[in-house]
């Protein structure tokens, strides 16, 4: 399978996303072979597009180990900048608790005495 290929096939398997574009995952998979080697003890390589082990080209069953591996990264990637984004956010009164904010009528609903 090329790393164009694989990229695509990631790529729709994702929904499309708008923000990342087939390139960026291609270069991701050409850089993580060696992970996806430390994970299953192999020794792929890429070369001029392809992703092979002594003259065999990668199978279906390491490729769906590299797209997984890709999966967690973009995931771990979004995760993160939610979190940041979230971290940074003044919090507004709608975002405020209704305890924080003085609302005894919510107050007792909150906690009954």
């Amino acid at each position: 399978m090329t790393v164009t290929g694989l990229a695509n096939e990631i790529y729709l398997e994702l929904g499309s996303p708008s923000d990342l574009a087939t390139g960026a995952i291609a270069f991701w998979a050409q850089t993580n072979v060696g992970a996806l080697n430390s994970f299953i003890n192999s020794n792929f390589a890429e070369s001029g597009g392809e992703i092979y082990e002594t003259g065999v080209i990668i199978a279906e069953q390491e490729s769906a180990i590299l797209k997984k591996m890709y999966m967690v990264h973009y995931y771990d990637l979004k995760l993160k900048s939610n979190i940041v984004s979230e971290t940074f956010t003044a919090p507004t009164p709608s975002r405020l608790p209704a305890a924080i904010l003085g609302n005894p009528s919510t107050v007792v609903k909150l906690c009954p005495l």
